[in-house]
């Protein structure tokens, strides 16, 4: 394995690098609000959380480690995940699974 923290690594070389495309997965039914939140860089859903104890839909959740979004999917199981390099999420395919979200 290799040390995701030596400097002579480029990053697109370490462990964490996603070479795929963005893997979706639909969260369950929406809660109905007018405030809605997308998580970047989520992780496993602390800043979600707390969007969702203000009032907010937390709508979708974006990272590229997938056992952070398996916590999350857990914590929050109406939130939609996606699970990839945030390069690769175009807005393209954000509007073309809007009505999933």
């Amino acid at each position: 394995m290799q040390n995701i923290w030596d400097s002579s690594i480029e990053v697109e070389e370490s462990n964490y690098y996603w070479k795929d495309k963005p893997i979706i997965k639909f969260g369950d039914k929406k809660k109905n609000t007018d405030y809605r939140h997308i998580d970047l860089f989520s992780g496993c859903g602390g800043f979600s959380e707390g969007f969702i104890q203000a009032g907010f839909s937390s709508d979708i959740a974006i990272d590229i480690h997938p056992p952070s979004l398996k916590t999350l999917q857990f914590n929050h199981p109406s939130t939609t995940t996606i699970c990839g390099d945030i390069k690769k999420v175009s807005s393209k395919l954000i509007k073309s699974n809007e009505e999933k979200f």
